[in-house]
């Protein structure tokens, strides 16, 4: 796990917000029951953070 060397997950801000994102990614792939939807939530995630700055 190299990635996830370089992430800072020492809060419990930080662990939440990849509990929420997981929780959305594997509510997506329950309901459309295709990887490619959660895939694609995934990238909407990616691009509201580069838009956004977040």
């Amino acid at each position: 796990m190299v990635y996830h060397t370089n992430t800072n997950m020492t809060n419990l801000l930080d662990w939440l917000v990849y509990l929420v994102m997981s929780l959305m990614f594997t509510f997506t792939y329950f309901k459309t029951r295709k990887v490619e939807a959660s895939i694609a939530v995934h990238m909407l995630w990616n691009l509201c953070a580069i838009v956004f700055g977040i």
